[in-house]
């Protein structure tokens, strides 16, 4: 199987290509009068063993080197040129586990209210999960001193998925808390 690349800017798809055969075995294609590039294409080799991911960033290198050209490989892989010569650099110095994508833990905005306060709204919602947010909002700011806005509250009952009176209720007794 081979790739036509095609310097031009519409598809060659559903069109006649013209296919020449040369005298040394190899072909070449053309299309309105303009040469193809024409590459092989390889079988997929076995999984790499740190997954999918690492393993077409590692053939995006190979494929780079073999055709001496980085700009010709991005546009086969399908990545931009930069991302090639990160591959390149993260490859040398760290080896394929570099290549792994790792989900760093995700940082508090400066602007978002206090772990503490968060927790204490989440425990207070559990301890009564028939209170709506307004309530919640009343009884933090009268009996614990603590200001925080309704939507605050919606907010993190969403990311904590207690936005519904069932949910909170679900939880609440998943935990064992009397209600």
């Amino acid at each position: 199987m081979y790739v036509i690349d095609s310097p031009i800017r519409y598809s060659i798809e559903n069109q006649k290509v013209e296919i020449r055969c040369q005298f040394d075995g190899t072909f070449s294609a053309y299309f309105g009068h303009r040469r193809l590039d024409i590459t092989e294409l390889v079988e997929p080799r076995k999984t790499h063993e740190y997954g999918m991911e690492v393993q077409r960033k590692i053939e995006a290198v190979e494929l780079a080197q073999q055709l001496g050209n980085i700009a010709k490989a991005a546009r086969i892989i399908g990545c931009s040129r930069q991302s090639i010569y990160t591959y390149q650099q993260v490859l040398e110095t760290e080896g394929a586990i570099g290549l792994k994508r790792i989900n760093k833990p995700l940082k508090r905005s400066k602007n978002s209210i206090p772990e503490s306060t968060e927790n204490k709204i989440i425990e207070l919602t559990l301890k009564d999960p028939h209170t709506n947010a307004l309530q919640l909002m009343k009884s933090l700011k009268q009996e614990h001193d603590i200001s925080v806005s309704s939507s605050t509250i919606q907010n993190i009952w969403k990311r904590e998925q207690l936005n519904t009176k069932a949910l909170r209720l679900k939880r609440s007794q998943a935990l064992n808390i009397d209600v």
